[in-house]
């Protein structure tokens, strides 16, 4: 499957903040989407948690004509320590994330 430079895009990094006491990473895109990611010791796997942001629903009618929201692979495995995604928001429609900050008491 190939992927045109908008879809490349889409997932590139725009924006990172991270946490040193509780060690989450919080991670945003240029897709409207931010990802809170935790350091795994050990190998597993588990669903992520997923929820999307529908910023069309409160507008009443919005025709939103561009692209649309990143779909999320919601089951997750690996095998070595790494930072692995807890949860994920998308906002729909895409926009770039512009800011991000982590507090530890709310993770």
């Amino acid at each position: 499957m190939s992927h045109s430079s908008d879809d490349e895009k889409r997932v590139a990094i725009q924006k990172l903040a991270f946490c040193p006491s509780s060690g989450k990473l919080l991670v945003g895109g240029a897709g409207g989407h931010v990802t809170l990611f935790t350091f795994e010791s050990e190998s597993g796997e588990r669903n992520v948690e997923t929820s999307v942001m529908d910023f069309t629903a409160c507008q009443e009618g919005l025709v939103w004509n561009g692209l649309e929201a990143l779909t999320v692979k919601s089951e997750l495995k690996w095998s070595k320590p790494s930072y692995q995604p807890l949860s994920v928001f998308v906002a729909n429609p895409p926009a770039a994330c512009t800011s991000l900050t982590v507090c530890h008491s709310q993770l």
